[in-house]
């Protein structure tokens, strides 16, 4: 391409046209930002930074209290990765899967799941974000049987219908 068709490369009014000049030019410009973003230290730079994802509670999107609220975490992968976390120009995470599962269809007790930010939808529960750095860094869990589930509970949720 750099040799061959330099259409693909050539801008108006361009005073070098070639490839191998809008390459070089875009190479400085990606340096020049990163640098003003990240330090000069090359060996600083880390991915996790730029690429950061932002979890707000659904109900909660008040402009403030998200923030408050919000669940920032530092994510790997991009939109052509299994730990996908798709991105636009300024490289934060804008989406991503809250809720991955491995299905073993032949013994689904060994399937392996994983949802975020937590167990909790409430922002006030230990529960709420517990499951955040497990999801970012790819651990899962297996649901056990219903009957064993019941048996280790730690605690029970009981809803009543209001008294008349």
């Amino acid at each position: 391409m750099f040799d061959r068709d330099r259409s693909w490369c050539a801008r108006p009014n361009d005073p070098d046209p070639t490839c191998r000049a809008t390459v070089t030019r875009a190479f400085d410009a990606a340096i020049a930002r990163l640098t003003r973003d990240f330090g000069r230290d090359v060996e600083d730079w880390r991915w996790g930074r730029a690429h950061r994802l932002r979890l707000t509670h659904p109900l909660l999107f008040v402009p403030g209290v998200d923030r408050l609220l919000g669940i920032g975490v530092a994510t790997d992968g991009d939109g052509y990765t299994l730990n996908r976390g798709g991105h636009g120009r300024d490289f934060r995470n804008g989406h991503a899967a809250g809720y991955r599962a491995v299905y073993d269809l032949g013994d689904p007790s060994r399937s392996l799941f994983r949802v975020v930010p937590g167990q909790s939808g409430n922002p006030w529960s230990r529960y709420f974000a517990d499951h955040v750095e497990d999801w970012r860094n790819g651990r899962y869990v297996t649901i056990p049987a219903f009957d064993e589930a019941v048996r280790d509970a730690r605690g029970r949720l009981r809803l009543l219908p209001p008294a008349r």
